[in-house]
């Protein structure tokens, strides 16, 4: 990947990628997809520790013992024991 000079406006790093080869569009993509997956981890284990899933928590447990949860479609969901933690 050919180096580009420092951008610092959206429009700048969208046009920089339009000159870039496939290959490179690629590696962009990727490298990108990976970042947005570590920044939100980062993110909610920080609003976790802060408490703000707190009261998400909370309704999602009081939903559960109302037998109000349902097993989602698209993936299979192992047994989970709301009421331990």
């Amino acid at each position: 990947m050919r180096h580009l000079s420092k951008m610092s406006t959206v429009q700048e790093i969208e046009s920089a990628l339009t000159q870039l080869e496939p290959g490179d569009i690629h590696a962009v993509a990727d490298w990108l997809l990976e970042y947005r997956e570590t920044f939100w981890d980062v993110k909610m284990a920080a609003d976790a520790h802060a408490g703000k899933l707190d009261p998400l928590i909370k309704k999602a447990k009081a939903g559960h013992r109302a037998g109000k949860a349902r097993q989602h479609l698209s993936r299979e969901i192992k047994h989970i024991d709301f009421d331990s933690s």
